[in-house]
């Protein structure tokens, strides 16, 4: 189980003490498509036993929709070990948005300093790419390992100028929330 997997539920229960089957839905609701598969159902419970089992959340059976049922609140370790792991440098651009898609309106502050960070690597990687006209290439009959190797060379271009004007939004949306809530406040 990928530790961001792991992660990213804690940050759901984090956010609204909750039940698995719960979790399960509003974490697929959330899940980016890329780099990391969302979790099974199955999956979601052996990582919420880990999770208690750790000290990190707390489960507790309770009466809910008729039957008992476990629910889920986070600890203050958890709370601790969650913030922690947010303040850390994703390694894919699923992981960011997975952070941001279990963070809460406190973590505005850490929030921004990943989507500027990413940003910052992201320019760097764009500046280095060069992304040569096939056009061109194919005028002058260059050989298709060459065209081939700027066609892939194109799309990383335009696949990380996209991610860069994404996060470029992202940061300028999440700076207008952080400057619009007094300080203090909080919602999850």
């Amino acid at each position: 189980m990928p530790e961001v997997t792991r992660h990213a539920i804690l940050g759901m229960v984090r956010r609204r003490p909750t039940y698995g089957y719960r979790l399960h839905d509003r974490l697929l609701e959330r899940w980016p498509s890329g780099d990391v598969p969302a979790p099974n159902q199955r999956t979601v419970y052996k990582i919420l036993k880990s999770l208690e089992e750790d000290g990190l959340v707390l489960g507790a059976d309770v009466p809910a929709e008729g039957r008992t049922r476990r629910r889920f609140v986070v600890t203050s370790e958890g709370d601790r070990r969650y913030t922690e792991w947010l303040g850390t440098v994703p390694e894919t651009f699923a992981e960011l948005v997975l952070r941001l898609a279990t963070a809460t309106e406190g973590d505005l502050p850490l929030l921004v300093e990943l989507v500027v960070a990413e940003q910052h690597r992201l320019l760097d990687v764009h500046s280095r790419l060069d992304a040569p006209d096939v056009g061109v290439l194919l005028a002058r009959g260059a050989p298709w390992s060459r065209v081939r190797a700027s066609l892939v060379e194109m799309v990383e271009y335009k696949h990380v100028a996209s991610r860069v004007e994404i996060l470029h939004d992202l940061r300028r949306t999440l700076e207008d929330v952080q400057r619009a809530r007094p300080p203090g406040s909080s919602n999850p």
